[in-house]
């Protein structure tokens, strides 16, 4: 298990509300955003913080390729 795995986000209102710029100060927010699609990789090729609950501009991807049903 990854250190600061969070619960993915999954409520409309939230997910759209405007996220603020990215800061020097939030590397534990990047490290968090890793870890969690680390461990959703099974399912998940990418993830934005706002889907960790935090509003801010960041995006993470993997280059994993899945399969398609």
């Amino acid at each position: 298990m990854y250190d600061e795995q969070k619960i993915i986000m999954h409520a409309p209102l939230f997910l759209a509300q405007k996220s603020v710029d990215a800061t020097e100060e939030d590397k534990q927010i990047v490290t968090d955003l890793l870890d969690t699609l680390r461990a959703n990789l099974e399912h998940c090729v990418g993830m934005a913080a706002n889907m960790i609950g935090v509003k801010k501009e960041y995006y993470c991807s993997s280059s994993r390729t899945i399969a398609m049903e």
